[in-house]
């Protein structure tokens, strides 16, 4: 699998993030493919990640999908902004 974007984006309270889109494969249990998402992988312009990068999964309709439901909630509410973001950069809302 191959990287297929490179990119920077700033979330809403002006934070600023680099991140990449690469293709990532669900299996199942058996080891067969069940889904193909984009991975989002996301780090802090400064250098910084609090301990790791942050990931998202989005399915090819533009859901975001969960693959690690238990995270902590300042997490989620970093997880949150990152979405809001990338949807905003992605779907810009006309006025």
């Amino acid at each position: 699998m191959t990287i297929i974007t490179n990119n920077q984006i700033t979330t809403p309270d002006e934070e600023e993030y680099f991140y990449s889109v690469s293709p990532f494969e669900m299996t199942n249990a058996l080891g067969s493919v069940v889904a193909i998402l984009q991975e989002y992988t996301f780090n802090k312009m400064d250098g910084t990640s609090e301990l790791h990068p942050y990931k998202l999964y989005k399915t090819k309709e533009g859901n975001w999908y969960e693959i690690n439901p238990s995270t902590p909630s300042l997490e989620n509410n970093i997880l949150r902004k990152l979405k809001t973001a990338i949807d905003l950069q992605e779907n810009p809302v006309e006025i």
